[in-house]
């Protein structure tokens, strides 16, 4: 399964956003004949994203993000 958690700030005119996005082990099976059934497992894998806001004007916000925060790479 898979999931997202966010957590955001504001005060005044500056906003931050923390974005946890989650996604559970899985199992591919590459090739399913009776002869060969090849399996790829993936571990858990958390992906952290994250932007800094400024509202300029109250139509004009400018939105600075960040994908992957900490460089990790995915299991696959």
């Amino acid at each position: 399964w898979q999931g997202q958690v966010q957590l955001g700030y504001t005060s005044g005119k500056w906003g931050i956003d923390l974005i946890a996005n989650y996604q559970s082990g899985a199992m591919i099976n590459v090739l399913d004949t009776a002869l060969t059934r090849d399996r790829i497992f993936f571990d858990d894998h958390v992906l952290v994203n994250s932007n800094i806001t400024y509202n300029v004007t109250e139509k004009t916000i400018l939105r600075l993000a960040v994908t992957n925060l900490f460089n990790k790479q995915p299991p696959w």
